[in-house]
């Protein structure tokens, strides 16, 4: 049986993770924003946060060549639409009934009107470089996708964690919620089939993909180390 790949697991107090070779892994969880932190946030964003944010948690995949991604819940906030057309084609089972009966009742109290926004909270944050080192900037993208069938190996997990950034109900209208999820697969060495080469999988191989928009799930997968089939077919987005 193969012996997993040489790594430690970091616990300490709010922050767990995992050091393997060359990279580091740490999810970091602490309590929801205190009322002065909420009030700032929401300043400086120009939009209501969302009722339980927890904007000192983060993610943070890092190498030693200097490399770091992180995902927080503020910087995601802030990718949020705040147009003024934003919210128009949101739309729940009783908004034109509701709309009809608060217009006729409050016409005439009426004096300001709610900034409007996104008040899905739905954002493309991909989340943010916090490279140190000027040349570690991103690429353009590629035709290189997520080895699904890697993905499907029971392969040994060694490090696994959710991670939520921010949560809100909706006014009972539904659940937006965006959370990180990583894992840390140590690859296991597999024989080749017929005449197909053995290929390493280059050390540190990451990918991130998100998933379910509607639920503004952003999984990351780290895969540090290991060997796979060489494939000679093209997946295509």
């Amino acid at each position: 049986m193969t012996s997993p790949t040489t790594h430690r697991l970091i616990k300490d107090n709010q922050t767990s993770g995992i050091a393997i070779q060359d990279w580091t892994v740490l999810s970091h969880k602490t309590s929801i924003l205190n009322s002065q932190e909420i009030d700032a946030a929401s300043a400086d964003l120009g939009i209501p946060i969302p009722e339980m944010i927890f904007g000192n948690n983060y993610l943070s995949i890092e190498h030693t060549s200097g490399f770091k991604l992180e995902f927080k819940a503020l910087p995601a906030l802030a990718l949020v639409d705040k147009s003024s057309k934003s919210s128009d084609l949101i739309k729940v089972s009783y908004a034109r009934e509701w709309f009809e009966k608060r217009s006729m009742a409050n016409q005439e109290h009426i004096t300001d009107v709610v900034k409007p926004y996104d008040w899905t909270y739905s954002t493309k944050y991909n989340g943010t470089n916090a490279s140190d080192k000027e040349h570690m900037q991103f690429q353009s993208s590629t035709e290189e996708t997520i080895d699904i069938e890697q993905l499907r190996r029971p392969d040994p997990i060694l490090f696994y964690n959710e991670n939520i950034l921010f949560e809100d109900e909706l006014a009972d209208n539904g659940t937006a919620i965006l959370t990180t999820k990583v894992s840390t697969i140590d690859l296991v060495p597999r024989p080749s089939s017929g005449n197909a080469p053995l290929e390493k999988a280059p050390i540190g191989k990451y990918a991130l993909k998100s998933l379910d928009p509607a639920e503004m799930i952003c999984p990351c997968y780290l895969t540090p180390t290991g060997y796979r089939l060489k494939s000679q077919s093209k997946h295509r987005r």
